[in-house]
């Protein structure tokens, strides 16, 4: 994906690239699938600049970053292994590994919507952190389906040293969807 355009007095130049790819043993018992993603979003090389390279994904759904949706598509590269399997015919288990990095070290990290969470402020280390995952989601019905998401958060150089200092954290995400 490639943004181009004005902005105020600058120029937009921006970019994105996604490549996802998977392999599927459904012969074998819990049909085992193991997937892995690669993520990059271009940042802004000179904030004091009018021109503007942060990549917009404007409508970024809450995913991106796992359920707990604490960094958005936006100078970010994120390389994510995962595997899924199921147990049951209505029960998938996956659990992953997502890492995260910052794009260009001029920029900060973003959140889903696009704003600024974790300034740069001149802080060295591209590193920004990673996140196991661990989610169960189970298949009621037709209609009805109940997923539980873990995720726990280790910071990376990067974060450590800007804002956020050395703390973890941990999320886990209960819901239940219902489709017509």
């Amino acid at each position: 994906m490639y943004q181009f355009g004005r902005f105020g007095a600058g120029d937009i130049r921006a970019w994105r690239g996604i490549a996802n790819g998977w392999r599927t043993w459904p012969t074998v018992g819990w049909r085992p699938r193991i997937e892995g993603v690669v993520d990059i979003a271009s940042g802004d090389k000179n904030r004091s600049d009018a021109d503007l390279q942060t990549f917009n994904s404007l409508f970024q759904s809450g995913t991106y970053s796992g359920r707990a949706q604490l960094l958005g598509p936006y100078n970010s590269i994120r390389l994510e292994p995962s595997i899924v399997v199921s147990p049951w015919p209505t029960v998938a288990v996956s659990g992953g590994w997502g890492f995260y990095w910052r794009q260009d070290l001029h920029d900060g990290l973003y959140g889903i919507s696009g704003n600024l969470i974790v300034p740069s402020n001149g802080a060295p280390g591209r590193f920004e952190g990673s996140r196991p995952t661990v989610q169960v989601d189970w298949q009621v019905s037709r209609h009805l389906s109940a997923h539980v998401n873990y995720i726990y958060v280790f910071n990376g150089h990067f974060e450590e040293t800007s804002v956020h200092g050395t703390s973890t954290m941990s999320f886990i995400s209960p819901w239940i969807s219902y489709r017509f």
